[in-house]
């Protein structure tokens, strides 16, 4: 059952990425970095983002990020989520989203062992799996083709939920 989730979502993710392009027509698309707090472990939060814009009220955002390690844990976040822009004043906007993430934790623990004569292994245990995002963002054109970007989101994974704020500037396109 699990192989199929997996191999469906990953279709599924695939078959949106790939038709973008035949979207494409005169819609904002953004590139850019972020950073940003996890409240999982306790760490900062850094990766790439990019959002396309079906129309002015709905858009799509793909983010890459990892959780730099801090109380033997990491991570790899891949979000997906639609941010429907509500509120648009001039260059700022206000926005909620919600959507899929896929995160892979690792935990990581040292071992001793002084009758082998190592001691101090790095002994690490990965677990990925799928959960959902919502929350709230906003974000700033300070010239067209640069924008800033603000969001607080909850993500829900099993045994690995996190509050996550995030900041960034992307090149628009």
């Amino acid at each position: 059952m699990k192989p199929k989730f997996l191999k469906s979502a990953l279709l599924i993710i695939i078959c949106i990425l790939t038709s973008v392009p035949a979207f494409a027509g005169g819609h904002e698309k953004v590139l850019g970095i972020q950073t940003g707090y996890i409240s999982r472990n306790r760490s900062a939060e850094a990766g790439l983002f990019f959002q396309y814009s079906f129309s002015r009220v709905v858009r799509a955002s793909l983010d890459v990020s990892m959780a730099i390690r801090s109380h033997d844990r990491d991570a790899l976040l891949v979000d997906l989520n639609a941010q429907f822009p509500l509120l648009q004043a001039g260059r700022w906007e206000f926005y909620p989203l919600v959507g899929i993430n896929y995160s892979t934790w690792a935990l990581h623990e040292t071992v001793f062992n002084d009758d082998s004569g190592v001691n101090g292994i790095d002994v690490s245990d990965r677990h990925g799996r799928f959960g959902i995002n919502a929350g709230i963002g906003t974000g700033l054109r300070v010239t067209p083709s640069l924008k800033l970007k603000a969001e607080a989101l909850y993500t829900g994974v099993k045994s690995n939920n996190a509050a996550r704020v995030m900041v960034g500037i992307g090149y628009s396109f």
